[in-house]
C-alpha cells in the first residue's frame, strides 16, 4: 500500500505535449513533500498500528476507548494512506495494574503487529454525569495515548494526556435518566471526533519541492508514463516503462531513461535503488538535474 509521502502535484507548462523534438526535453514540476507532523513525529512511509485496551466496564468508558480509536485510526489514514484502510486497529482487554506505557510492553505490540510505529490508546475513564443551570450536560473524561517509533534514534515512548469533558445542550425538564440515555445515544459520535482532533497533531506539515523530469515528446509511450507519474502519481507504472528504455543504442536517451527511473525511485522512497539508477544515468550522459537530484537522495539516506 503506497504512503502518502508526496500530495498532489502540477506542472510549470501547460502541457506535456508541446512543439515535437527528437532530444530530450526537460520540465520543471512542483510536488509537496511532507514533513515531521506538528507532534515531532516523521511518520511517512511508515507503516503505523493502533492499539487501545478497553475496560470491561462501565460501558461507556468501552465505547469511548473503542470510538476514539476508530476516529483517529480514519483521520490519519487519510492523511497518511490517501484514505485507505491501511492502519490496523486492534484492541486488549485492559487489565488492572498493567503499565501499557511501559517500553517493553509497547515493543510487544510493534512485534506483534508488525509495524514500525505503534499508537497504544489506554487509561479510559468517566466521570459523573453533571448538569448545568443551563441545561448543559457535562461528561467528564480521561485517556492516555502512549507512542513508540521503533525507527526513531530516540527510542523512547511519547505519552499524551488527555482530561477534558464531553458537552451537550439538552432541552429543559429532562429528568436524569433520560439525559443520560441521549449522552450514551450521542457519544460514539462525540468520541470519534475527538479521535480525529488528537489526530491533528500527527498530521504531516508540507513543503513545495521542485523535481525536473526528462521527456521525449516524440515517443508516445515515454510521454504517457509521464502524464501518469505526474498527474495520477504512478511512478512504479512509469518506472516500468522507462526501464525498457534505459538500454539503448541511444546513449542519451537510455541516461534520460534511467534518470527518470532514478526520480522514481526517489520519489517512492526507494533511496538505495535511486540512487544505483543515478548512478548508471551519469556514466552515461550526466544532466543538468542529476547533481540536484542525488543531492536529495543522499539527504533521503540520513533521514
Amino acid at each position: 500500500m503506497g504512503k502518502k509521502i508526496f500530495a498532489k502535484i502540477a506542472f510549470c507548462v501547460a502541457a506535456l505535449s508541446l512543439a515535437v523534438s527528437c532530444g530530450p526535453a526537460s520540465y520543471r514540476f512542483v510536488m509537496e513533500r511532507s514533513e515531521p507532523s506538528e507532534s515531532g513525529f516523521n511518520l511517512s512511509g511508515k507503516s503505523i498500528s493502533v492499539v487501545y485496551a478497553y475496560p470491561g466496564e462501565p460501558y461507556a468508558d468501552s465505547l469511548l476507548a473503542a470510538e476514539i480509536s476508530q476516529g483517529f485510526v480514519s483521520e490519519m489514514e487519510g492523511d497518511y494512506f490517501l484514505g485507505a484502510d491501511a492502519m490496523p486497529l486492534f484492541n486488549v482487554k485492559a487489565q488492572a495494574g498493567a503499565d501499557y506505557a511501559d517500553k517493553d510492553s509497547i515493543v510487544g505490540l510493534i512485534m506483534d503487529t508488525e509495524s514500525d510505529v505503534v499508537f497504544m490508546f489506554h487509561s479510559f475513564s468517566t466521570g459523573t454525569l453533571a448538569v448545568s443551570s443551563a441545561n448543559v450536560v457535562e461528561l467528564p473524561f480521561t485517556a492516555r495515548l502512549s507512542v513508540y517509533d521503533s525507527m526513531s534514534e530516540t527510542d523512547t515512548v511519547k505519552n499524551y494526556d488527555f482530561s477534558d469533558s464531553f458537552l451537550w445542550s439538552v432541552a429543559g425538564g429532562m429528568d436524569r435518566e433520560s439525559m443520560e440515555q441521549a449522552v450514551i445515544k450521542d457519544l460514539p459520535n462525540a468520541a470519534f471526533r475527538l479521535g480525529g482532533e488528537i489526530a491533528s497533531s500527527f498530521a504531516p506539515g508540507w513543503r513545495e519541492e521542485y523535481y525536473t523530469i526528462i521527456l521525449y515528446e516524440n515517443d508516445g509511450a515515454w510521454m504517457d508514463a509521464a502524464e501518469n507519474a505526474v498527474f495520477n502519481m504512478d511512478w512504479a507504472g512509469a518506472i516500468k516503462v522507462w526501464m525498457k528504455k534505459a538500454d539503448t543504442g541511444d546513449i542519451r536517451k537510455s541516461s534520460s531513461a534511467a534518470y527518470n527511473c532514478a526520480l522514481g525511485c526517489y520519489i517512492l522512497g526507494q533511496t538505495e535503488l535511486a540512487e544505483k539508477w543515478l548512478d548508471y544515468s551519469d556514466s552515461l550522459y550526466k544532466f543538468t538535474a542529476s547533481s540536484t537530484l542525488r543531492n536529495r537522495i543522499d539527504a533521503a539516506k540520513l533521514r
